[in-house]
């Protein structure tokens, strides 16, 4: 893909670290001018380092996506230092913990991080994603909601699944002003916020379970971001790529069943 986003501005949510940082830092070392928007911003300001080292152009804002205001300042900072947006990607979520019991006040700051920043910054971004000719729309979804469910992580799942709707009715909307809408939906990455959360051992054994055999990295979601930000992907919308190691098309039993009966059905003979 090398300089295919040479001069292409590119605003990220969540870009201070894990998932969303890779995608910055990626981004970044194919020459776009990055806007970061982040809630916390001493994660941040390493991101910024990092891109500023490698020769990348970066610019970073303290900001919620949970707010609208903050999602519009976001895309006013790329249109203002600039000079216009040509790809949008959301990655930023306020992860709402819990199930049916999870608090109210944990779903809608769930589903107003996740589902509404995604209306907001969409409606944001918009005029100046038409004016760019090859305007690019890209979330990090989850393989929770759309295609499977966690224990504990139902309210979760369900605001993934809203997203997941969400990709596909702007990308309906927005195919005639040159617009795509795809989303990406990792499985279990080793990302910073999974490993402080549960820990890089619990991670690679969940990883292990899948028909790859590992956890993915956030490097490779940034890869799959780069192909659908990139002018070939033009023919590509409404849809999502699932990264997931092959996990939701694998029973992890199943490899095991079935070479035990493969041995059974051969000694038989």
């Amino acid at each position: 893909m090398a300089g295919a986003f040479a001069g292409k501005v590119v605003a990220v949510t969540g870009g201070g670290r894990g998932i969303g940082r890779a995608i910055a830092q990626a981004f970044a070392a194919e020459s776009a001018k990055v806007v970061i928007g982040a809630r916390t911003p001493s994660y941040a300001d390493e991101a910024v380092a990092a891109i500023a080292r490698a020769g990348g152009t970066v610019v970073m804002i303290e900001n919620d996506i949970s707010r609208e205001t903050d999602c519009q300042t976001l895309v006013a900072t790329a249109v203002e230092r600039f000079g216009g947006l040509d790809i949008l990607v959301h990655a930023a979520a306020d992860i709402p913990n819990g199930g049916i019991d999870a608090t109210d006040e944990a779903i809608r700051r769930g589903f107003d991080s996740i589902v509404m920043a995604a209306f907001w910054l969409t409606r944001a971004a918009r005029p100046h994603l038409a004016k760019s000719g090859e305007g690019r729309i890209i979330t990090i979804g989850s393989i929770c909601g759309p295609t499977t469910m966690v224990l504990g992580r139902m309210a979760y799942g369900v605001c993934k699944s809203a997203l997941d709707a969400f990709v596909r009715g702007a990308a309906l909307e927005l195919a005639s002003e040159g617009i795509t809408v795809n989303s990406i939906e990792p499985g279990m990455i080793a990302s910073a916020r999974p490993v402080a959360n549960m820990g890089i051992d619990v991670i690679n054994a969940i990883g292990a379970r899948s028909p790859v055999g590992r956890a993915g990295t956030s490097d490779e979601i940034a890869h799959a971001t780069l192909f659908l930000a990139s002018p070939g992907s033009g023919f590509i919308t409404g849809t999502s790529i699932v990264a997931d190691g092959g996990s939701t098309i694998s029973n992890s039993d199943t490899p095991i069943k079935l070479a035990d009966h493969q041995k059974s059905s051969a000694a038989s003979r």
